[in-house]
């Protein structure tokens, strides 16, 4: 019996053995954990009065080097229209100034640079007449040299060899002369004319930068307001003060309609196309 069961127990030995080398047996898999990836976090909702401090910081953010900037906003809900907000914004008066002295510093330059080339043709003029006079007055010595009974020829000769330098002298001069140069004193004048353009092209350029900053917050926060009704807008005006060409100013209104608000929140477009959905008013000037 007990060799019975030591044959039995090494069968089972061998067999278990053998599905243990068995190749085709499946092959343990190692389990991979599973990453779970968290959704990027949506933005907070805002109110409607929060729109005036992210519209001031946008505004900051426009003119980050522009000390002397007085921005004011305030907000409220129109019956039957939706969010508004409005900004004032005045700058100071050195913003308009700046580019009349920095104008006023290139053509100082400009006439700096004129009279320097002025002053090198009249050097230059100079030694063309000197070199001339020098010129003649060999030519005379080498004539009178020449027709001289007591003439030399080491004299005559050496004369030769000054008239030579001389002429090689003015073939340089001549040929490194400058053009003739005319002042003109007009152009360095600051009439009343090119004043008023460089302010009106200043007070354009920024008009341009306020309407960017504008429309960047208006994109990027009118769609968060809370309670905001489907046929509600969000409006943004901004008001900007000039006090320099003794106007009023100039007010731009931005507006975000609510199919694009919603075409937005459903994700049918981005930000960027959002941001060129905003309507612009510019209203002139009074």
């Amino acid at each position: 019996m007990k060799a019975i069961s030591r044959i039995l127990l090494l069968l089972v030995l061998a067999t278990v053995a053998y599905a243990q080398e068995d190749p085709a047996a499946p092959a343990e898999v190692p389990s991979v954990p599973t990453v779970v990836v968290p959704p990027a976090p949506r933005p907070a909702p805002i109110k409607v009065h929060d729109m005036e401090g992210l519209t001031i910081s946008a505004l900051r953010r426009e003119f980050p080097r522009l000390s002397g900037v007085f921005a004011s906003a305030h907000s409220c809900r129109l019956p039957e229209y939706g969010p508004f907000v409005s900004v004032t914004i005045q700058l100071p008066s050195f913003y308009f100034t700046k580019p009349v002295l920095q104008e006023l510093d290139r053509r100082q330059r400009a006439a700096e640079e004129q009279a320097r080339k002025v002053r090198t043709q009249l050097e230059r003029a100079a030694q063309l007449i000197s070199l001339r006079s020098k010129e003649a007055g060999l030519l005379e010595r080498i004539e009178w040299e020449g027709s001289s009974k007591k003439k030399s020829k080491e004299t005559l000769s050496g004369l030769q060899d000054q008239l030579s330098e001389v002429r090689k002298s003015l073939e340089t001069l001549e040929s490194n002369q400058l053009g003739m140069f005319v002042l003109q004193e007009s152009t360095l004048l600051l009439n009343e004319v090119d004043l008023n353009k460089m302010l009106v092209a200043n007070y354009q350029q920024l008009v341009q930068r306020v309407t960017k900053a504008m429309k960047n917050s208006l994109a990027e926060n009118g769609p968060l307001i809370t309670d905001l009704d489907s046929h509600e807008r969000v409006t943004v005006n901004a008001y900007i003060r000039d006090n320099i060409l003794g106007s009023s100013g100039k007010s731009i209104l931005f507006s975000l309609h609510p199919k694009d608000i919603q075409d937005y929140k459903d994700g049918a477009i981005d930000l960027n196309a959002l941001r060129e959905r905003v309507f612009v008013r510019d209203e002139p000037r009074e």
